[in-house]
């Protein structure tokens, strides 16, 4: 028998630990739209892990040089 697998919501805070950078960075990507995530209750934000594990994936978070340069261009 298949049991459907549950998504693993993340806070803004857990996500900003695993990447290491500061948890504004985090809700940056989400304001601008780049992170999708999920607002609970009004105020809460929950990231799914999968997303954030692709967005890790195919952004540069951690390299100065690259945010530096995606600041730039906006």
């Amino acid at each position: 028998m298949n049991t459907p697998i549950k998504p693993v919501w993340l806070s803004p805070h857990v996500v900003a630990l695993r990447w290491g950078v500061h948890k504004r960075t985090v809700l940056r990507a989400i304001a601008s739209g780049q992170l999708p995530a999920l607002r609970v209750n009004g105020r809460v934000l929950r990231v799914s892990e999968t997303d954030a594990a692709m967005f890790y994936a195919r952004s540069c978070v951690t390299c100065a040089s690259c945010v530096q340069t995606k600041r730039d261009a906006a």
